[in-house]
C-alpha cells in the first residue's frame, strides 16, 4: 500500500536526528550531482558524435570524452559545406507544360 509506505516514511523521517537528516541530504546532493554530470556527459558525447558524423568520421579535437571542455566545445566552429565542385552543367527541366497544363515525360537519357 503506497499511502502506508508514504506515511511510514514521513513518520520515520521525523524520528531522525539532525545528523541523520544532514547525512541523507548530503547523499541526495551527491546522487543529484552524479546524475547531472552523467546527463551532461551523455549530451556532450551525443553532440561530439554529431560533429564527427558531419565531418565525415573525423572526431573534433575538442572532444576528449569525460575531460571535454564544454566551453571549448560550444565555441567549436564546424567546417562549412562547400558542396561538390565537380558539377559544371546544371539543367532546368520543367515538369509541366504550361501551354497545355499537362505533365511532360522526362526522358533521363536526354539529360546525360
Amino acid at each position: 500500500n503506497i499511502s502506508f509506505a508514504w506515511t511510514s516514511t514521513v513518520e520515520n523521517c521525523e524520528s531522525f536526528s539532525t545528523a541523520d537528516k544532514l547525512a541523507r541530504y548530503a547523499m541526495l546532493a551527491g546522487v543529484s550531482y552524479t546524475s547531472y554530470q552523467l546527463q551532461m556527459w551523455l549530451a556532450v558525447e551525443e553532440y561530439c558524435d554529431i560533429l564527427e558524423y558531419e565531418d565525415g568520421g573525423t572526431r573534433p579535437s575538442v572532444c576528449q570524452g569525460v575531460d571535454t571542455d564544454i566551453s571549448a566545445l560550444v565555441a567549436y566552429k564546424t567546417k562549412s559545406c562547400e558542396g561538390n565542385k565537380d558539377f559544371t552543367r546544371y539543367f532546368s527541366i520543367p515538369a509541366r507544360d504550361y501551354t497545355t497544363n499537362k505533365y511532360k515525360n522526362i526522358m533521363m537519357e536526354n539529360i546525360f
